[in-house]
């Protein structure tokens, strides 16, 4: 069966806008689609492991866009330097990890402290710090109460103070790639489309 001008025109523009979208999805990474617009995330790339943090702006063909905190597209990563991609889904608190920090400075200020002012009736040279009984004694009394008394709650209402974003890494797998293929046939030309995953 042949086909008059008009309808082999429209065939022929039907196929090339099927096969421009077919290429633009193509290139364009699934797993861009599952990150929204002016979403926090992060992204670290892989040969030189080089790390980028700010809005996601969306993808420019095969590359993410990324803007810096006054939103200004900064950044545009190729899709296939990228290893891993984070996106910001709400906040945390960091109540523990600001209490261990305070016990473990407390101590350590009150372990010093415990050297530092214990007396101590020199023997020889360098004697009293050295000695095992009176210094390293109070050393670690101020070490303990120090870091419990104070360092531990200090360090936990600081700690839960400062809010850092809670993050969760997007799937990288990639989504159907659809595949657009003529042949050639007797009278004309077959069109093939087929979806990979």
């Amino acid at each position: 069966m042949r086909l008059n001008s008009a309808a082999s025109t429209f065939v022929r523009a039907a196929l090339g806008i099927v096969t421009f979208a077919c290429g633009a999805a193509a290139q364009t990474p699934a797993w861009g689609e599952r990150i929204q617009p002016a979403q926090l995330i992060r992204v670290q790339t892989g040969p030189k492991k080089a790390s980028y943090r700010g809005t996601f702006e969306g993808m420019r063909g095969d590359s993410l866009v990324i803007a810096d905190s006054a939103g200004v597209p900064r950044w545009v990563v190729p899709a296939r330097d990228i290893v891993r991609v984070d996106m910001s889904v709400g906040t945390r608190r960091n109540g523990l990890k600001g209490a261990g920090y305070g016990f473990l400075v407390g101590a350590g200020v009150g372990a010093l402290m415990g050297l530092i002012t214990e007396p101590c009736e020199p023997t020889g040279f360098m004697s009293c710090f050295m000695e095992s009984t009176t210094r390293s004694g109070a050393a670690a009394n101020n070490a303990v109460v120090l870091g419990v008394f104070v360092g531990l709650p200090v360090g936990a209402i600081v700690g839960r103070t400062i809010k850092s974003p809670k993050w969760r890494p997007v799937d990288l797998t990639p989504g159907p790639r659809p595949e657009l293929t003529f042949a050639p046939v007797r009278g004309g030309a077959a069109v093939r489309l087929s979806i990979a995953f």
